[in-house]
């Protein structure tokens, strides 16, 4: 029942198959770009546990009603032809579930308008292997967007926030009364004096794991002397 616009773009390839390229909310990160870059409505059908939301399919699994939809199409005699294709999908890492994006508030640390000065400060370190530092250089250089620190999970450092639903007033905790969860601590908002939201959610492990120069340092005094036994490698772990 809706309008599907037709829009010109540079991002369809003209060459490649029938030169038309589908815009969906969300496939990928290039949907996400379409659809900001053209202003377009995103339409969200399914919900945060995964099934859909929209009239004929309510609660059934992606797949399943990708199943269904097919079914029908054939059933109206609307499909020309299928046939089998490989594909780049994302996937988790560790159980290879396909990756369904979900527009969702999250809190972020500006970075992108900060490559200049982050190459800058790299440039002041003295890197073991050398080349190390090209990687750095090259990993600033590709940032394609900014840095979110917030995670949905059970488990993790409390993001120390609060929010007003009435005036949407954002309260930050004070550094004096760190640690804080802000579950467990009520606060009213200063503005219009309103019962204050508490954040739910945690921060990334790689926000927390950040923290640890500062505060190890802290805790010997303001600096620390290492020395280094053997050739240190950082990995990461699956």
């Amino acid at each position: 029942g809706h309008e599907v616009p037709i829009i010109a773009d540079e991002s369809a390839d003209i060459e490649k198959g029938t030169g038309v390229l589908m815009v969906c909310s969300y496939g990928d990160k290039y949907d996400v770009d379409a659809i900001k870059r053209n202003k377009l409505q995103p339409r969200i059908i399914f919900s945060h546990n995964g099934t859909l939301n929209i009239k004929g399919y309510e609660g059934m699994k992606i797949k399943d009603a990708r199943k269904k939809i097919l079914k029908e199409l054939e059933e109206k005699g609307l499909i020309i032809e299928q046939k089998q294709i490989e594909h780049a999908v994302n996937v988790h890492d560790k159980c290879g579930t396909e990756i369904e994006f979900l527009p969702v508030e999250q809190w972020f640390i500006k970075i992108l308008d900060k490559k200049s000065e982050l190459i800058k400060q790299g440039k002041k370190i003295k890197w073991h292997p050398e080349f190390m530092f090209k990687r750095y250089e090259n990993w600033i250089k590709g940032l394609e967007w900014d840095w979110s620190i917030s995670r949905d999970r059970h488990f993790g450092v409390p993001i120390p926030a609060w929010s007003c639903a009435k005036c949407r007033k954002i309260i930050i905790a004070d550094e004096k009364e760190l640690p804080v969860d802000p579950l467990q601590t009520k606060k009213k908002c200063p503005d219009c004096k309103s019962e204050l939201e508490a954040e739910k959610q945690v921060f990334d492990t790689w926000m927390t794991s950040s923290l640890t120069p500062q505060i190890a340092s802290s805790l010997a005094g303001g600096k620390i002397k290492i020395q280094y036994r053997r050739a240190l490698e950082r990995q990461t772990g699956n």
